[in-house]
């Protein structure tokens, strides 16, 4: 049931300029919103009791709120995927997180604005949708870098504690944002803004962990709805609110412990499925109703937001206008699909199917369920069995419409090996990645065999709790985890060995992590990824003709790898075969141009070849990149040294030095900068202090040596 509004609403929409006036002309704008993980009934527009949204129920009370709006998949990039081309998983091909890129084939919703003469910009908040996964097109910016606001402090810290950098909050979203809007002249825009504050890892801001010190995810809703109260207030300052389309939703819910899933992307529950949809209108749209009951998807939105802009989507659109529900009119019901094949690609565990349709839900899986969904909103009695008859006509109902909705795209469809950084970067979101599955299984839709979702949900809490103490540092319990319980349970469970194997390796036991991976690759012998792992091991053990075969055949099967590209042209550098490594890093960096270990290299190796000038573009590249990497400044530092410029020299040793100390090279590079300076009392002070901290025999000695230069 929709809350009743009250007067502090009335009072956070004048704030808002939800209700000022507009006088600019033109074709409407579009504001997409969406919010990563964020229950529809914990927002007051929806019910909820506590105070955490009312920046979205004012935009509710001036808008249109959709009762029933459902997720088509309970993960990231597949439910934006199919928001931006309002086609199903089963047409984009689009099926988990990172493994898969959206096709540049399917004309997207940026693209389609865009082309109409539309400004376009995107501010998203996690790498789970970097742009590399292919949701950039269309837009002529797209702002996925996290780091952008943070203090040298911050990254300094976040560094020495093995933090990855892959979110970032609301405030520095909407900072962003913002700036973008500002740079934007009188032609309509578009602008998307993705919010990942309510994913895991609850840990909301002042005053949000004392307000909500008993719920920190509704916490994290609060402070990232006051966040779009602040979007909101900067479109009203240009003048644009009354001519600017609003639609906020979620790319999917969270169990919150509901089923026995503590957040999500394993089970297809309403918890994790059903999604807030508000719409508001340009202020010159009569809109009739203030609610709408009717089932709705994701794949409507685009054909609607079409439809109120004015123009036709491609044909290839799955979805439909809902104009009509908006205007007081109606459409014929509609069964509303769901998968979730992450559970397949990520877990190795068979994948999920189901539907929606005339007040009943089916799940297609190991073990069928149908739920009635007026007599059991929260999905408790299975009725598969006593109500055989109704599960089948749903399950034709399902196997139609999967048919109805073949892959649009051509190639295989199958998931790429994603090179180390990309699988770090998920793990550090609590994604897990790579199974040996195949898109092609997954189509055929025919029983393999695979452990249910289901019953592994009575161990999620504990997979839950080891990604949970691994993200926060703490890799030996993490490890404890998934070798005492997790793996005894599923031990043949890819995401299992192969997280226990990186843990392993983090640890310092290679031996162990090399056996765990071995044990992996003997069940997905073609997984690149896990190639990729067992070179690096066996480069780490000093056997390069083993670590250069595995990573052969990783490129092999994954030509576009990055981290294989880029361990072969190391190998070659460690064996001086200068050249090569050359060629090496600069395919590595065709790949992706801002790989800063690639910059790095290649740079070393071009000052070996007194290619001064191009080290330095490379080094200027990755400290772009990665402004505050110690090893970037140090290796500067060594090419000016080489080009007889001391002073810049000892510049950039002195900020490998500021974010890294100990660190005995930058400390000797820096002493011999300075003694070329004539600064025998700096370089003294520089050695001793690298003396009095250095652990390494070797720099030890060599400071001695260095100071024995010196006047006394």
């Amino acid at each position: 049931m929709r809350r009743l509004l009250t007067n502090t609403l009335a009072t956070v929409a004048v704030s808002l300029g939800l209700l000022a006036g507009c006088s600019r002309s033109g074709p409407p704008s579009l504001l997409l919103v969406t919010l990563d993980t964020t229950r529809a009934d914990h927002l007051g527009a929806y019910g909820y009791a506590r105070d955490t949204s009312p920046t979205l129920d004012a935009l509710a009370a001036e808008g249109v709120l959709f009762e029933r709006a459902f997720a088509h998949a309970p993960i990231t990039l597949v439910s934006h995927t199919s928001i931006l081309t309002g086609t199903f998983p089963t047409a984009h091909g689009v099926r988990d997180n990172g493994g898969f890129t959206a096709h540049g084939e399917l004309e997207s919703l940026a693209e389609m604005l865009s082309n109409r003469g539309y400004a376009t910009g995107a501010f998203v908040s996690a790498f789970v949708l970097d742009s590399r996964f292919g949701l950039a097109q269309g837009f002529d910016e797209y702002d996925d870098s996290f780091t952008a606001e943070w203090s040298e402090d911050k990254l300094r810290d976040a560094r020495i504690y093995n933090q990855m950098v892959t979110d970032r909050p609301a405030d520095q979203t909407t900072s962003r944002a913002i700036a973008w809007l500002a740079e934007q002249g009188d032609e309509p825009f578009f602008l998307w803004v993705h919010y990942y504050d309510p994913h895991q890892r609850y840990a909301p801001p002042r005053p949000y962990d004392q307000l909500f010190f008993d719920s920190p995810y509704d916490g994290e809703i609060a402070f990232m709805d006051a966040e779009i109260a602040r979007l909101f207030a900067a479109v009203r300052e240009r003048g644009d609110w009354d001519r600017t389309l609003v639609t906020v939703t979620a790319d999917h819910g969270e169990a919150l412990g509901q089923h026995g899933e503590v957040t999500h992307a394993v089970l297809t529950y309403d918890s994790t499925l059903q999604v807030p949809l508000i719409i508001k209108p340009p202020a010159a749209t009569p809109w009739t109703v203030s609610s709408v009951q009717a089932t709705v998807s994701h794949v409507d939105l685009l054909p609607t937001i079409a439809d109120i802009l004015g123009f036709e989507p491609p044909a290839a659109v799955a979805g439909r206008s809902l104009l009509p529900l908006l205007t007081g009119g109606e459409l014929p019901a509609r069964a509303a699909y769901f998968e979730n094949a992450l559970v397949r690609f990520s877990f190795g565990w068979e994948a999920v199917f189901g539907l929606r349709a005339d007040g009943w839900k089916y799940i297609h899986a190991p073990e069928r369920e149908l739920y009635d969904l007026e007599q059991d909103p929260g999905e408790l009695y299975n009725l598969a069995t006593s109500n055989g008859e109704r599960s089948q006509e749903l399950e034709r109902l399902l196997f139609r419409t999967i048919a109805d909705n073949p892959p649009l795209v051509t190639g295989d469809g199958e998931p790429q090996a994603m090179d180390a950084e990309i699988l770090q970067k998920l793990a550090a979101l609590g994604y897990v990645s790579g199974t040996g599955s195949s898109t092609a299984e997954l189509n055929r839709r025919q029983p393999s065999g695979r452990r249910s979702p289901l019953s592994a949900a009575a161990y999620l809490a504990d997979y839950y709790l080891a990604n949970a103490l691994a993200g926060g540092g703490r890799l030996r319990e993490a490890a404890d985890i998934f070798s005492n319980t997790l793996l005894p349970l599923d031990p043949e469970n890819l995401s299992f060995l192969t997280s226990l194997a990186n843990l392993e390796r983090r640890l310092g036991r290679r031996e162990r992590a090399f056996e765990l991976y071995r044990r992996a690759q003997a069940l997905a012998p073609d997984d690149a990824s896990i190639l990729v792992e067992l070179g690096q091991l066996e480069r780490d053990r000093d056997n390069d003709e083993a670590a250069g075969e595995l990573l052969r055949a990783a490129r092999q099967l994954a030509p576009q790898n990055l981290t294989a590209v880029y361990l072969l042209a190391a190998l070659a550098a460690d064996a001086g075969d200068s050249a090569q490594a050359i060629t090496g890093y600069e395919e590595a960096l065709a790949i992706d141009a801002s790989h800063r270990d690639s910059l790095i290299n290649l740079a070393i190796e071009l000052a070996r070849s007194d290619r001064l000038d191009e080290a330095r573009t490379r080094l200027a590249a990755a400290l772009a990149a990665a402004p505050f990497s110690p090893r970037a400044h140090y290796n500067l530092g060594l090419v000016e040294l080489r080009a007889q410029k001391a002073e810049a020299a000892a510049t950039a040793f002195r900020r490998a030095l500021r974010y890294e100390r100990p660190y005995p090279a930058a400390s000797l590079g820096l002493a011999t900068a300075l003694i070329e300076l004539a600064d025998d009392q700096g370089a003294r002070r520089e050695l001793e202090t690298l003396i009095a901290e250095a652990q390494q025999p070797a720099a030890v000695e060599r400071a001695h040596a260095l100071l024995a230069t010196l006047e006394p």
